[in-house]
């Protein structure tokens, strides 16, 4: 029997297969490490969360005690969220379906507080809000509790100012879902 060359090299051939082969495995190992969807902190997914049931909330009537234990908790951690994200539309989002809940807290707040049925253009928080989230005003209305009287004073109800004020907390919620997409 013959004895093996153990000094014999690959061919040409040989090797320049196995260079490609070897950029190959290089490039997809690259790629696979460098994905195109941007990596959130767990923070911002846990508000996320934490907001979806503030939303949920809405939809099935709690209490205002109840709603409020929520948004405090909701509150805390895009707190949290926003202290580890850099500027940016998940930022953006995030704080603006807070502030939107919050507000809407604010308006049920003063509802309770109030003897009125109405969140007025030229009081607080009623100023603040209708400017902030372009509530439609009626520039008079009929109160049933004065049904021969007419009132001039530019305002809304409180549960449609509440209601919208939701409906935009809900859409700031759907950006901020879409743009946080799971890890892979």
């Amino acid at each position: 029997m013959g004895k093996l060359n153990t000094t014999a090299r690959p061919s040409v051939e040989v090797r320049w297969w196995f260079a490609r082969l070897s950029c190959g495995w290089l490039l997809l190992f690259s790629l696979a490490s460098c994905s195109t969807v941007p990596q959130y902190p767990n923070e911002a997914r846990e508000a996320l969360e934490s907001l979806r049931r503030v939303q949920a909330s809405t939809q099935i009537r709690v209490n205002y005690s109840q709603y409020s234990q929520l948004l405090l908790d909701a509150k805390a951690k895009t707190n949290a969220a926003s202290r580890e994200l850099s500027e940016g539309p998940v930022k953006k989002a995030l704080n603006e379906a807070i502030d939107a809940y919050v507000d809407a807290g604010k308006a049920w707040s003063e509802k309770i507080r109030s003897s009125d049925n109405r969140l007025y253009l030229y009081e607080e928080p009623g100023k603040t809000l209708i400017t902030k989230y372009g509530l439609p005003v009626e520039s008079s209305y009929w109160d049933p509790q004065y049904p021969l009287k007419q009132f001039d004073a530019p305002s809304i109800e409180f549960n449609a100012a509440i209601q919208l004020i939701w409906q935009q907390a809900d859409a700031r919620l759907e950006e901020l879902a879409k743009t946080l997409q799971p890890k892979a």
